[in-house]
């Protein structure tokens, strides 16, 4: 078939250099001067404080050597919480642990003694203090939210703690602490 032949419908327009070329009033964008020495020894430098301060870690001061002595220290001092949390790390290193395990029971049995008295009885009623509308915009987790539907104003303290499934310690710290943020009230 010669040009002649080919239909102009199908024919391509001739083309130039000129038109390969796009028109355009872009400018190219230069690189800024970089100078790689320079980066590379900023990035050493700091590379090698935060591995100097990676060989020294920390733990809040001081590393404790001995956790049973640092628990039973805690523990006489009436740190109970701080004792507990003590145990509670010792029994996931040793399950076993007959010290840790019965020092963890008598700091939640005096914690939950100290609770039960700062809200006075486990019989009194837990009643809300703010509308539904007002609980919305609380900053609680789940669980402080979950105590909170079950204060309704009939339930008492020892009733939410039969329902709830929650450890009792935990759930008294909650109820505690929705009282101190004056959410609910005791009556």
């Amino acid at each position: 078939m010669t040009r002649r032949a080919t239909p102009t419908a199908l024919r391509r327009p001739p083309t130039s250099e000129a038109d390969d070329e796009p028109e355009s009033t872009e400018r190219p964008t230069l690189n800024p001067p970089f100078d790689v020495a320079a980066f590379a020894r900023e990035s050493d430098s700091k590379l090698r404080a935060v591995n100097e301060s990676a060989d020294a870690p920390e733990v809040s001061g001081h590393t404790i050597e001995d956790p049973l002595r640092e628990m039973n220290e805690r523990f006489a001092s009436g740190d109970y919480s701080a004792a507990l949390e003590l145990a509670e790390l010792i029994l996931t290193a040793e399950p076993d642990n007959l010290e840790a395990a019965e020092c963890g029971e008598d700091c939640r049995s005096t914690l939950e003694a100290m609770l039960e008295s700062k809200l006075g009885s486990v019989e009194r009623v837990p009643t809300p203090l703010m509308t539904p509308s007002k609980m919305r915009w609380l900053s609680i987790d789940h669980r402080a939210g979950f105590i909170l539907s079950l204060a309704d104003g009939v339930a008492s303290i020892d009733q939410i703690l039969d329902v709830c499934g929650m450890p009792k310690l935990d759930a008294l710290r909650i109820i505690d602490q929705l009282v101190e943020q004056k959410v609910i009230a005791l009556r």
